[in-house]
């Protein structure tokens, strides 16, 4: 999974970081898509935080629930590269 998704999942990391650097050095108060940005932007950093995660690190009772978490992946990404 983390060859597949990683570069993808960094990538839009680091165009919301972008656009909300922008955002904060133009604007004092927080406009509701910013707002909706920094929360991908904290999904983002939970689904790479994992995606690092060794596979000897996780545990056989959490490899049963991979297949829907790549799905949630995939929900997210498809999703999310319209928003970006």
């Amino acid at each position: 999974m983390k060859e597949s998704y990683l570069p993808e999942l960094n990538e839009m990391y680091q165009k919301i970081a972008t656009q909300l650097q922008q955002h904060n050095s133009l604007s004092t108060q927080p406009k509701l898509d910013q707002l909706e940005k920094m929360n991908v932007f904290k999904m983002l950093e939970r689904i790479i935080a994992f995606l690092q995660v060794s596979k000897s690190n996780i545990s056989p009772n959490f490899m049963e629930k991979l297949g829907s978490y790549e799905n949630h992946i995939i929900n997210f990404i498809n999703r999310e590269t319209r928003f970006i």
